[in-house]
């Protein structure tokens, strides 16, 4: 899910990635058709981190509106192809308002399709805190097996807010979301709330952000969470702290803390703490 790379590994030579790779085409000026391997083509309100931003899905999308009034947004995606049983994919659709005093509202939802008792493929084969089951290649229950099966279908249903204003002359933008998985009957719910205050563009601005997230066990397909925050895995909450300063044109240096809790409200709940640094130049 991350496009971090660690150095290590005896100073092995680093891979090079394709991260996009798909052909636009509009049919008229409100209306968006893409193809291949792009960016997540719904609204996510402020910073959320219910979808990673390096996850591009591959498949099909389809957007409809501009930057006010009624938008709408679909999709269809491969996840694992199957060689003798059904290909993983998600499907989905998104609809929402923008208002013109900044406000905007949107409600979307994930069906992923060949997911529950299939092998946990998806990213490596990590469930990465999705319930999964023992079983073997066939996902038949079986105590001394090695294969790790997803025991719940997600089906999931999510809304977003947000509203973009300023203070003095300083942006500020509000958001919060709601997520919950249709199939379990627990642990399938989660939600966000931050905000983000100023904007780090222009030489010598900065901005300073806050989140706090709980994503319960099941209320995300954790291969789309966000890799960061509480480890990448699910049954996560806690906080995130970020801020940025542009001491140059084209050039920002960013900090993030994460102060989480992981396995919460289990016996295996632990303090998770990650600061990241970035210095991001565009050219």
């Amino acid at each position: 899910r991350s496009t971090n790379s660690t150095l290590d590994s005896a100073s092995q030579n680093e891979e090079i990635g394709l991260d996009l790779a798909y052909v636009d085409w509009r049919p008229r000026p409100d209306m968006l058709v893409t193809l291949g391997k792009h960016k997540q083509p719904w609204f996510k309100a402020g910073n959320s981190l219910f979808f990673d931003s390096d996850v591009n899905p591959e498949g099909a999308s389809f957007q409809y509106g501009g930057k006010s009034g009624v938008f709408a947004k679909a999709w269809g995606y491969w996840l694992e192809e199957m060689a003798s049983a059904a290909d993983s994919n998600v499907i989905g659709g998104q609809v929402g308002y923008a208002f013109g005093n900044g406000l905007t509202l949107a409600a979307g939802y994930w069906d992923y399709g060949a997911v529950q008792n299939q092998p946990a493929l998806v990213f490596s084969g990590s469930p990465a805190g999705n319930s999964t089951y023992t079983a073997n290649s066939a996902c038949t229950p079986n105590p001394t097996g090695t294969v790790r099966c997803y025991t719940y279908d997600y089906d999931i249903a999510i809304a977003d807010a947000q509203w973009a204003g300023r203070i003095g002359t300083m942006p500020i933008t509000l958001f919060g979301g709601y997520l919950e998985n249709m199939d379990p009957d627990d642990l399938n719910t989660g939600y966000n709330l931050g905000f983000l205050l100023g904007k780090a563009a222009d030489p010598r601005t900065w901005e300073f952000g806050a989140l706090y997230m709980d994503v319960e066990q099941n209320a995300q397909m954790a291969a789309f969470l966000d890799s960061d925050f509480a480890d990448g895995k699910t049954q996560g909450r806690g906080y995130v702290l970020q801020g940025a300063w542009a001491p140059v044109k084209n050039m920002t240096m960013k900090a993030t803390y994460f102060l989480n809790d992981r396995d919460y409200d289990t016996t295996a709940e632990v303090e998770y703490k990650r600061l990241q640094l970035d210095l991001n130049y565009k050219f």
